[in-house]
């Protein structure tokens, strides 16, 4: 109703004549003619946001040094929010005149009294609940936020809390991630330890959960560790590793092979055999070790290691890769991993991806051939990173056999397929 009357004084004001409203909520439906004529313009957090140089004057005007640190710090734990910088600064200078040395952080709780009685306190429960719920997220969207609370009305719920005020960031073009401030998200944080502190980590794994089902590995990896599920964070490295490899996501491996250590191997042999196969392609010197871990713990067939059958064929298929053992290793491994991987398995374009490039090793140049070709047809989606081995190793067997017309045409698709995907050679060039 006020603002239907609102609109209507917008409307009938003189000419030349502007009128400025402010609030928490974003103007509604009635609003829309003047949005369509042009005449209403709209600011809203991004456009309000602080810059730097704007926060570093917050923090002169209060008398604290503006360190760039500090205004880096500001910046991102308020995302530019007038109201938390302010109180941030503020608790600085409380701090430094406390006795505080100049490399103390601000802290938050100064801001807690707003979120509480400005933001919070006049929610629904079932909004507030939400909130809380899924603090453990840097970022939501409707589907997770129904997973994470059960309630199958939570998407709408989630998409009406920036109408009602609530800091909360739209993170993508099509407007279905929100991101929380972060000075609200550690106060729902708080909130959460306090009123039901042992909830946290289920809530992790609930989060872990659904990002490995979407694909989303990255953060799947990391709410298990916050979970303090390390078998649960080393199967997410395992299940996406040959993907991630094909995707010329060599960094991210990184950072979650850095984060795994002998224990997590010990643990689970499926993820010895992702460590070992990870560090095979990185040149990493504790593959040998690990392979032996998941090759002593007798799993054997109960395991199934990167998608091949059994144990025993990852182990087979790691040794016609990586193996040390010269081109008759190379070889035995290979034809030893293909009897293991039927026709239909998944990993059989792999096995025969393997076994080709042994007989390439060993100058039976046609044989090589028809399995590489074999290969290309059976290779499971996502694995970019194979289909350009094969292709290379196809041009490679074509110029040996002076065929330079077919060396050309494979090379070329190869290089297709590393312009297209951008990979960065982690696995591209493991069969060198």
């Amino acid at each position: 109703e006020a603002q239907g009357l609102l609109a209507e004084i917008a409307a009938a004001v003189p000419a030349g004549s502007r009128v400025v409203l402010s609030g928490r909520r974003r103007l509604g439906a009635r609003f829309t003619s003047l949005r369509c004529a042009g005449v209403l313009t709209e600011l809203g957090a991004d456009e309000l946001a602080m810059t730097r140089p704007e926060i570093a004057a917050t923090l002169e005007a209060v008398g604290v040094h503006a360190r760039a640190s500090v205004v880096e710090e500001i910046r991102s734990r308020t995302e530019g929010w007038a109201v938390g910088v302010h109180a941030l600064a503020m608790s600085l200078r409380r701090v430094e005149r406390a006795g505080g040395g100049p490399g103390c952080r601000p802290k938050a709780g100064a801001i807690a009294d707003h979120f509480s009685q400005d933001v919070l306190a006049g929610l629904p429960a079932r909004a507030r609940d939400l909130l809380v719920q899924t603090s453990v997220l840097e970022r939501v969207c409707a589907p997770l936020a129904v997973f994470m609370t059960g309630d199958d009305r939570a998407g709408t719920v989630l998409h009406e809390l920036r109408d009602r005020g609530v800091p909360m960031a739209v993170v993508d073009t099509e407007g279905e991630w929100l991101r929380p401030n972060p000075l609200l998200r550690e106060h729902l944080l708080r909130e959460l330890r306090h009123s039901a502190p042992t909830v946290e980590p289920g809530l992790h794994l609930l989060a872990s959960r659904w990002h490995a089902e979407h694909g989303l590995t990255g953060l799947a990896f990391r709410h298990a560790l916050a979970a303090g599920d390390r078998r649960a964070a080393g199967r997410v490295f395992e299940a996406s590793l040959l993907q991630d490899e094909s995707r010329g996501r060599a960094d991210v491996l990184r950072e979650r092979r850095a984060a795994l250590g002998s224990e997590d191997a010990r643990a689970d042999p499926a993820v010895a055999v992702a460590m070992a196969w990870f560090d095979g392609l990185a040149d990493g010197g504790e593959a040998g070790r690990l392979l032996a871990i998941a090759e002593a713990s007798g799993a054997e067939d109960s395991v199934t290691p990167l998608g091949f059958t059994s144990l025993w064929a990852a182990v087979a298929a790691w040794r016609s890769m990586f193996g040390l053992g010269g081109a008759d290793e190379l070889r035995v491994s290979a034809q030893a991993l293909c009897e293991a991987e039927p026709e239909a398995a998944p990993m059989r374009g792999l096995a025969c991806e393997l076994l080709g490039a042994s007989l390439l090793v060993d100058g039976r140049l046609e044989d090589a051939a028809v399995e590489l070709r074999h290969a290309l047809h059976l290779l499971p989606d996502g694995l970019a990173a194979h289909e350009q081995q094969v292709l290379g190793l196809l041009a490679a067997g074509a110029l040996l056999a002076g065929d330079p017309d077919t060396a050309v045409r494979d090379a070329t698709r190869a290089a297709a397929v590393i312009v297209g995907q951008g990979l960065d050679g982690l696995g591209s060039t493991a069969l060198t």
